[in-house]
């Protein structure tokens, strides 16, 4: 697992599909954490632009979701 914070005056779409490096079509190794859920949308949209077929996508969350799944997976912490 890998953690980058991306500086605000990157492009955030484009800083996160730099980082990503799938097998094949198959980024589903992969969890995005972005601050709310519109990026995700973005970032779906180019992914799709760059690969042209189906792929699988990574799991992608907004902050808030990601908090949300960690408590249901770990409810004793």
């Amino acid at each position: 697992m890998s953690l980058r914070i991306v500086p605000p005056r990157e492009g955030l779409v484009a800083s996160v599909m730099a980082c990503l490096h799938p097998r094949g079509k198959d980024y589903g190794g992969h969890w995005v954490v972005f601050p709310e859920r519109r990026p995700g949308y973005y970032l779906r949209k180019a992914l799709a632009a760059r690969e042209g077929t189906a792929f699988l996508s990574p799991r992608i969350d907004s902050m808030d979701a990601f908090i949300d799944r960690v408590y249901r997976a770990y409810p004793h912490l």
